[in-house]
């Protein structure tokens, strides 16, 4: 079943038939900074197995948006892909997003995703940084993207785990930290 949302000339929807791929694979793979890269074939089988939601720009049609959320419908969601373009962007439009993807899932125990810059934009609607980021793992089948994620993310990454990083542990852990983790 499709759910709709309206914001003055815009809408959300998660009906599929409404994602314009080609709008979405040129963003991802082309300026975003965690998507560079994808394929086009690569892209289609995430919206495949996802939720999707499209923001369409009512005058013209057009997609100026996307976020999809991958999940078990019950305990567990990712929220992955989010961006609205360039021209509609400071506007509210990607809290209005965010909060048509919360409310779509509020029956869900938890939504996660990650962000290097946009921190706020979640904020507005419940997102915090985790709370129990002891028990999170990750494995990478492929490095990270470049030294140059490495770097812009670093200072946010220490500031929301100064509690944890600085509050009680030394100085060879901080270095472990940053450079397992972080790859500095």
């Amino acid at each position: 079943m499709n759910a709709h949302w309206s914001n003055g000339d815009y809408i959300v929807t998660t009906d599929r038939a409404r994602v314009d791929l080609d709008v979405v694979h040129r963003f991802l793979s082309e300026e975003s900074y965690w998507a560079r890269g994808r394929s086009r074939d690569a892209q289609a089988r995430v919206n495949e197995l996802s939720t999707c939601f499209s923001v369409l720009h009512t005058p013209t049609g057009a997609q100026v948006g996307f976020a999809r959320v991958l999940t078990d419908d019950v305990s567990f969601g990712w929220v992955a892909d989010v961006f609205i373009l360039e021209g509609h962007r400071a506007a509210g439009l990607g809290t209005f997003l965010v909060q048509c993807v919360v409310e779509s899932y509020a029956h869900v125990r938890r939504l996660v995703l990650g962000t290097r810059d946009a921190h706020g934009v979640y904020a507005k609607v419940g997102f915090a940084p985790l709370t129990r980021v002891d028990r999170w793992m990750e494995r990478w089948n492929e490095p990270p993207i470049g030294p140059e994620w490495a770097g812009p993310v670093a200072p946010t990454y220490f500031n929301w785990r100064k509690t944890t990083i600085y509050g009680g542990t030394n100085e060879i852990q901080k270095n472990i930290i940053a450079k397992a983790i972080l790859g500095l």
